[in-house]
């Protein structure tokens, strides 16, 4: 069947079907061998990227175990009631050094679950300067106190007055 084609055809189809052969063998193996291998690469630097990291976290020193508080910022006491009273007698100097424009509604001792906290619930009401005068000396000041649960809203039938009601918590340590 060949031999009725001229040389110069028979050429061109050679080489057509030479070129045929090389697109399905580049299709069928070269391709699917270049992606396998490209996303092995992409695995290999992965893997070195998250070993580095684990080495680099590795290499970090060890972190200090020191107390978490430090131990001049803690009520010392020999019960956690004692604790808390002590609480509620330092909130109390702090609210008599902040002037006579504060009113106490209640500043009382409260259980917690924890151990090592000792709480106290206050209410005050007086104008927001010394309100906030009273919050930054008592969160800036010794012992270590926190206000949680806090609420601070202005009083309806005084203009310029604003109560706050808050749980204050305070760590503490053993005598």
């Amino acid at each position: 069947m060949m031999e009725q084609f001229s040389p110069l055809t028979r050429r061109f189809l050679a080489i057509a079907l030479l070129l045929l052969a090389v697109l399905v063998l580049l299709q069928v193996i070269i391709l699917p061998v270049a992606s396998g291998l490209q996303q092995s690469l992409s695995g290999l630097k992965d893997s070195r990227f998250e070993r580095a990291r684990l080495e680099a976290l590795a290499a970090r020193p060890v972190l200090d175990r020191r107390a978490p508080v430090d131990p001049a910022m803690l009520i010392r006491a020999t019960t956690r009631d004692q604790a808390a009273q002590l609480l509620v007698g330092r909130l109390s100097q702090i609210i008599v050094a902040a002037g006579p424009l504060l009113r106490t509604e209640t500043l009382t001792a409260e259980a917690v679950a924890s151990p090592q906290i000792a709480s106290a619930s206050v209410k005050l009401v007086g104008p927001e300067t010394a309100v906030t005068r009273f919050i930054a000396s008592a969160e800036g000041g010794r012992p270590l106190v926190r206000f949680r649960d806090w609420r601070l809203e202005p009083v309806s039938d005084q203009p310029g007055q604003v109560r706050f009601s808050a749980r204050v918590m305070s760590v503490w340590t053993p005598r």
